[in-house]
């Protein structure tokens, strides 16, 4: 069975870090999604600028200077 994994990789550090593993590639997906849409939500609340970008295999959440981007591996 493959498995896909989510990864996010950070600006600050470039530290990447696991998320989970997910048995479909469109869970795997959605994950990127909700990860990406939790970070928007945060910055929301601290009324902070930020930008999203959606892709095929990726998100990228940027917060003032540093962003967070979430990748879909595997498959």
């Amino acid at each position: 069975m493959m498995m896909y994994r989510v990864i996010e990789t950070t600006s600050d550090d470039n530290k990447r870090i696991g998320l989970g593993t997910y048995p479909s590639e469109a869970k795997a997906h959605r994950a990127v999604s909700e990860f990406a849409q939790k970070h928007v939500h945060v910055a929301k609340i601290l009324r902070k600028r930020y930008s999203l970008r959606l892709g095929l295999d990726q998100a990228t959440v940027t917060i003032d200077d540093c962003s967070y981007c979430y990748k879909v591996e595997g498959g």
